[in-house]
């Protein structure tokens, strides 16, 4: 790698990073891929719900841009990557405590709906009640209505080595193992060192795509000049993968704690139940599902599907990943879910990072990030 010399460099080969460096080396740009672990998507890219959907929570913030944004990204993976990326039927119940009305829960699948440009999968309808028998023993005491929609799910470290094996047979050179040390500006390049086999080695570059995640900050800490980060918090969603299976679909529901959205999803032949959100402070290497999200998430589970009662001996799996948020007060659920570019400056930027992000509208968050660096 010594002397050589790339278009751009990304460093973090999570779903965000194989998104622009596949972007990338497409419009012919020569790309190299910086990666500290052993492999690909092993933080927050394999540790999402496996959804690809538009966000029907987010139409209560009037976010309807981003939903929108969404639900065209969802059409273009079922096109491109129809082996990965699947269409799933959703399920609302809706009870006599439920927070949202039935007359709600309609108006936001109608707009859901429209907004998705009115296909196939933008209707929705009700369950008769002579079918609610069938719904995986979904309780029933005081059940007043069940809606049904459409959205899609995947295997989201599957999806980030598609575009990665996609963006190397292109062209694109992918290094792991390998941890970013520093950037440094160099006439009108920049220069990139890093470390990878216990050698220091340094390559130069038109441009920079800081896609970290959970490391955006402390990645642009290694930038001279520096580089103003944003502040930022990690939230961790916690998921637990039970024993089971759900053969109808996907199960909208609402935590009778808090009324938080949580899903219960098939999941190959078990059941992913989730998720959470706590703020973390901690190395985000070390991020697992606390003592209170694993009985929360059970809670809500036998709440839910009481004639299968599950306690924490028959957990087969727990996993937590890290959303970066805006800094704030307040209930994290409630923050904004925009993606954030950050670039080092307003004219001409050589680097940009990205902040938060989702697994559905990676293609978008990427195709803006090349637009930034033309």
């Amino acid at each position: 790698m010594a002397k050589q010399n790339f278009d751009v460099v990304v460093i973090g080969a999570g779903i965000h990073g194989a998104a622009v460096a596949r972007q990338a080396v497409e419009a012919g740009k020569k790309v190299l891929i910086l990666e500290q672990f052993d492999r690909p998507a092993k933080a927050t890219s394999s540790r999402s719900s496996k959804l690809i959907h538009g966000g029907l929570r987010y139409l209560e913030s009037f976010n309807f841009g981003l939903v929108r944004e969404c639900l065209l990204d969802r059409r273009r993976l079922l096109q491109d990557y129809g082996d990965l990326v699947h269409m799933q039927k959703f399920y609302i119940p809706i009870y006599k405590d439920t927070s949202r009305t039935r007359l709600t829960i309609r108006a936001g699948l109608s707009l859901y709906g429209l907004l998705g440009g009115l296909d196939e999968y933008s209707r929705f309808s009700m369950v008769p009640q002579s079918e609610w028998a069938n719904l995986d023993g979904l309780e029933q005491s005081d059940l007043l209505a069940v809606f049904q929609y459409w959205d899609a799910q995947t295997d989201d470290a599957k999806l980030t080595f598609r575009l990665l094996e996609e963006a190397v047979g292109m062209g694109a050179t992918l290094l792991l193992n390998t941890r970013f040390s520093q950037c440094r500006e160099q006439g009108e390049d920049l220069q990139v060192s890093f470390q990878r086999n216990d050698k220091t080695q340094a390559v130069t570059t038109r441009a920079v795509v800081n896609a970290t995640g959970p490391w955006v900050n402390e990645t642009l800490q290694k930038f001279k000049p520096a580089i103003a980060s944003l502040p930022m918090e990690l939230v961790q969603g916690a998921h637990l993968e039970l024993p089971g299976s759900l053969e109808q679909g996907v199960y909208y529901l609402e935590a009778p704690q808090d009324r938080r959205a949580i899903f219960a999803m098939p999941w190959y032949d078990r059941i992913l139940f989730g998720t959470t959100e706590t703020l973390y402070q901690g190395d985000p290497n070390q991020v697992q599902p606390t003592p209170q999200e694993i009985d929360y998430l059970l809670t809500v589970y036998n709440y839910y599907f009481p004639d299968k009662p599950l306690g924490k001996g028959d957990i087969i799996n727990a996993w937590a990943g890290l959303r970066v948020l805006p800094a704030g007060d307040g209930n994290p659920f409630k923050r904004s879910r925009d993606t954030i570019l950050q670039s080092n400056r307003a004219k001409q930027p050589t680097v940009v990072s990205i902040y938060g992000g989702k697994l559905t509208s990676h293609y978008s968050t990427a195709k803006k990030v090349l637009k930034l660096l033309s």
